[in-house]
């Protein structure tokens, strides 16, 4: 069974809350807060990807995508709308950023 955590952005001070820094209390998802889930999975290096991570994946060719989730499953969507299974991309997946601290990075 994988783990559940979540880390936080902040809209209005422009931070990221890692699991091990979320206050006790931070109100729901709405207009200050953006909850992200942890997919369970780790990229090739070994950092954690949650939901909005931006990753670098490398297919036939160097790829970015954002991770997703669509039922029943996490999945990478690259810049053509392309969804990838994010679990078979594993040992060719590196965590770049996220769309909050990283947004350029899918431009």
């Amino acid at each position: 069974m994988r783990e559940i955590k979540f880390r936080a952005w902040d809209f209005e001070q422009r931070k990221m809350f890692t699991p091990a820094s979320i206050p006790n209390y931070l109100p729901e998802d709405g207009d200050y807060y953006h909850y992200m889930q942890f997919t369970g999975l780790k990229d090739g290096e070994g950092r954690d990807i949650y939901e909005d991570d931006i990753v670098k994946m490398v297919k036939d060719k160097f790829s970015w995508g954002k991770v997703v989730y669509k039922a029943p499953r996490f999945v990478v969507v690259d810049q053509e709308g392309n969804s990838y299974h994010l679990d078979y991309q594993l040992p060719a997946t590196r965590v770049a950023g996220n769309v909050h601290e990283h947004p350029d990075l899918l431009k």
